[in-house]
């Protein structure tokens, strides 16, 4: 296979630009995080860990019954909590979390909060008063490392699923 002149100056010029500094196609960003060391820890693990200390926070939360979860390995705590106090409770709860082997991460969303240990990582949202409520949500989505969804392909979704009794 003959290589035409075009193709040669082409080169030439990335490699010149490159040499140079004016251009870095691969810029090195550093290692790369470990997904987690050590051996996996179970679903049960990760929520009591997250349940203790949101209560210790002096948030009291439910988790959602794995019939209402659309994709495997994944897991998620709610609860109300009084609207003024709220994020600095869940940050709280969060740090508290550091004494059972989590540790803070970037979070997956601008102005939340999220943990990772082992094989897990929960996230979430800054928490928001509802003007002239009382209360406010507080929810906590855990996700493992490879979920999947638990519906066949071109299954269609039929929306959210209501709570079973005895979980609001």
């Amino acid at each position: 296979m003959r290589v035409g002149p075009a193709v040669i100056a082409a080169v030439m010029a990335v490699a010149a630009a490159t040499v140079s500094g004016c251009v870095n196609p691969l810029a090195d960003l550093g290692p790369l995080e470990e997904r987690y060391s050590g051996p996996p820890i179970s679903a049960e693990t990760a929520v009591a860990d997250l349940t203790s200390a949101l209560a210790e926070a002096g948030i009291q939360v439910r988790r959602m019954p794995q019939e209402h979860i659309a994709i495997e390995c994944h897991e998620y705590l709610s609860a109300e909590h009084e609207s003024a106090t709220a994020d600095a409770a869940v940050r709280d709860a969060f740090d508290k979390a550091g004494s059972r082997g989590w540790r803070t991460v970037a979070p997956a969303i601008t102005g939340g909060h999220s943990l990772r240990k082992a094989n897990w990582t929960a996230h979430t949202g800054w928490v928001a008063p509802v003007e002239g409520e009382p209360t406010t949500a507080v929810a906590v989505s855990l996700q493992c490392d490879g979920g999947t969804s638990k519906k066949p392909p071109g299954t269609a979704s039929t929306g959210p699923a209501s709570p079973s009794p005895g979980h609001p």
